[in-house]
C-alpha cells in the first residue's frame, strides 16, 4: 500500500537505471513432479536450484526483448546463475499456457551445464511483478524494487487453486 512512497524515496538519493527502465518481469518457475526445488527452498537446504524462464514487458504490457531459461544455484552462501537464450521470441512465448509441451524443452538447454540431473522439470507457475531499477551514486550499486507480485497462472497438475491477486 505504500510502494509509491518507497519508490519516491529511492528516487531522491538514487537515479533511475538508464540501461534497464521500469518493466514488468514475467517468470515461469519450474519444479520436478516430486517438488524438489520447493522442498529445497522450504528446508533451507545448503544446496538449492531454481529453474525459470523469464521475459519482460514495458509497463503498458508490450513484450520487449528476448526470453531466457535460467538456473539460479546456491551452494552455502555462494550463488551463481546460468542462462541460455530461448529459440522463441518473447512475444510468442507470452501467449503460451503452462501446459504447452514446448515449455518442457527449455530446461534441457541447461543440461550440458550439469544442473538438472535426471529429474524432469515442468512449468509450475507464472509470476509477474513490476521491477524498478535504480543506481546509488556513491557506490554505483544497483537497487531493485519489486512490487505487485502475483501468480498470473498455475499448472493445475501441481497447484489446485490460487489467488491471482498481488
Amino acid at each position: 500500500g505504500h510502494v509509491h512512497l518507497v519508490r519516491r524515496r529511492l528516487e531522491s538519493p538514487c537515479r533511475r537505471d538508464p540501461e534497464f527502465p521500469a518493466a514488468i518481469v514475467w517468470t515461469i518457475y519450474y519444479d520436478t513432479p516430486a517438488l524438489v526445488s520447493l522442498g529445497e527452498k522450504l528446508n533451507s537446504d545448503y544446496l538449492k536450484r531454481k529453474i525459470r524462464v523469464r521475459w519482460y514487458s514495458d509497463l503498458e504490457g508490450r513484450v520487449t526483448g528476448p526470453a531466457f531459461v535460467e538456473a539460479k544455484l546456491r551452494v552455502g552462501t555462494r550463488r551463481s546463475k546460468e542462462r541460455a537464450r530461448l529459440p522463441y521470441p518473447a512475444e510468442e512465448l507470452a501467449g503460451w499456457d503452462l501446459q504447452d509441451p514446448r515449455l518442457l524443452t527449455f530446461p534441457l538447454l541447461l543440461r550440458d551445464k550439469g544442473i538438472l540431473g535426471q529429474d524432469s522439470w515442468q512449468p509450475v507457475m507464472l509470476i509477474r511483478y513490476r521491477r524498478d531499477r535504480f543506481i546509488e551514486p556513491l557506490s554505483n550499486s544497483r537497487v531493485s524494487l519489486d512490487t505487485d507480485i502475483s501468480a498470473a497462472a498455475v499448472n493445475r497438475t501441481f497447484v489446485s487453486a490460487t489467488d491471482l491477486s498481488p
